[in-house]
């Protein structure tokens, strides 16, 4: 039988002559990472498993109650890690909202004059035009469709787009 390259550490080893499509040595490390694989994917597609896995999830956590508690106090470098991340993991948070601030904010982007949007637009072919906001030139051209899903009053008068 031909060597085979292992798909994990991908060197090259003899496959089990009961096991055709062994893709895998036997090496420990190999073989933890073949069954994490196999878990992974039977999460995603057998719900039963998936059910079956949080309840026994739910019984150990039922039955170790104190073991988060115990393994902090054993592990202050992990705590002390942790606490870095959830530092940074706020910091991007609180950078995200306030991109979303400014993205709503019309006012950066638009002039004191500029329509304040309560002007009807109709169904139609538009020309959109991309401009560079340090030089002013025209970056892109796009001409699109656009369908008024709703009027003013609410009711629905077109329920497609066109693409």
């Amino acid at each position: 039988m031909e060597n085979r390259r292992c798909r994990h550490c991908e060197k090259p080893f003899q496959p089990r002559s009961q096991n055709l499509k062994q893709a895998y040595c036997s090496k420990p490390e190999c073989q933890r990472a073949r069954k994490r694989l196999w878990q992974r994917e039977k999460l995603k597609s057998d719900s039963d498993y998936r059910e079956n896995q949080r309840q026994a999830q739910k019984r150990w956590q039922k039955h170790h109650p104190d073991y988060w508690k115990q393994y902090r106090a054993n592990h202050p470098q992990y705590v002390a890690h942790n606490r870095e991340r959830q530092h940074d993991r706020n910091t991007w948070r609180r950078n995200l909202a306030d991109v979303i601030a400014a993205a709503n904010d019309a006012s950066m982007f638009a002039k004191m004059d500029a329509s304040a949007g309560n002007i009807p637009l109709s169904s139609g072919t538009y020309k959109l035009t991309s401009v560079d906001c340090k030089d002013g030139r025209v970056k892109d051209v796009f001409i699109c469709k656009i369908s008024r899903l709703v009027d003013l009053t609410g009711d629905c008068k077109e329920r497609t787009l066109s693409p």
